[in-house]
């Protein structure tokens, strides 16, 4: 039996068209941004070469270190909310118990697809002091103590962003993770049963360990979704109040668009990608080192 090999121009006609996207939509842009970093760039001015001077004001520039520590907070919620809490759900729906599993997993997975400014502005509502159902129901059940605005305090204002990306992201990581679970083979479970393990022993001794790469995945997709955070923040707070929910994105948005500072606008934006990377390919890294071991 012959196996057909494709020919170097056979090979390139299909490689070529995603090589040529990927290089126009996201070497090019980098490339470009990363040359920007090195000149002092305002609209309306002429590109003056300053170095790496926007390099060190942005190390030793305050705003930029206090939005990476309230982007730092909403990559730990999302983590522990939308890969946690994906996980949970997924151990529940993959249970032959569950009845309408499909129809409950269908209903969790619509909030991914909506925009995420419309999922602000939803939450935006949902907030309202007066009429938000948060307080509503926090009213209805005797805890009108607990009554505030939630968008307007500044010790709480991020964590009320992070239950929104939860609430909106959950579905899609319970999917990545549910399609890890379904790929274990059934006599593992069967196995299990008959040893006696109850479904927490079987979710931390059986699961857990081999759905490792897939749990990986989907915490290293929660993270560079929540470095690069904008959306949600501009729709919900536009950084406020003060400068308490202000992260990155919102940061380089306004010197690049607000203040026509373009060239440290591009530093701030390569400054985000470098930190993003520095979380996700250790994370990859000592997954890859344990499975190779």
């Amino acid at each position: 039996m012959s196996v057909y090999k494709p020919t170097v121009a056979n090979f390139s006609a299909y490689v070529l068209p995603a090589v040529l996207v990927f290089g126009f939509c996201t070497i090019i842009p980098i490339t470009f941004t990363t040359v920007t970093s090195l000149f002092r760039w305002q609209v309306g001015t002429s590109l003056q070469f300053i170095g790496l001077d926007n390099w060190h004001r942005l190390i030793t520039d305050p705003f930029f270190w206090n939005a990476f520590g309230r982007n730092l907070t909403l990559v730990a919620i999302a983590v522990l909310g939308q890969v946690g809490l994906g996980f949970a759900l997924a151990m529940f729906f993959s249970s032959k118990a569950v009845r309408y599993a499909q129809f409950y997993r269908a209903v969790l997975f619509i909030p991914v697809v909506l925009s995420a400014i419309v999922v602000g502005f939803l939450w935006n509502i949902m907030y309202n002091r007066q009429f938000g159902l948060v307080n509503l129901f926090l009213e209805s059940v005797g805890l009108e103590s607990l009554v505030q605005e939630w968008l307007g305090n500044p010790r709480i204002v991020l964590y009320s962003i992070g239950v929104s990306k939860v609430w909106q992201y959950v579905g899609l990581h319970l999917m990545i993770i549910l399609a890890g679970i379904q790929s274990i083979s059934p006599e593992i479970f069967d196995s299990a049963a008959v040893d006696g393990a109850g479904p927490i022993r079987r979710a931390v001794s059986i699961v857990l360990p081999l759905i490792r790469n897939t749990l990986t995945v989907s915490a290293m997709i929660s993270i560079a979704t929540n470095m690069k955070e904008f959306d949600h923040v501009y729709a919900m707070t536009r950084g406020g109040p003060g400068q308490s929910s202000t992260v990155l994105a919102l940061y380089a948005y306004r010197e690049s668009i607000d203040r026509l500072n373009l060239g440290y606008g591009g530093t701030i934006a390569i400054g985000i990608l470098l930190l993003s990377a520095m979380l996700i390919l250790p994370l990859r890294t000592l997954v890859l080192g344990k499975r190779e071991a």
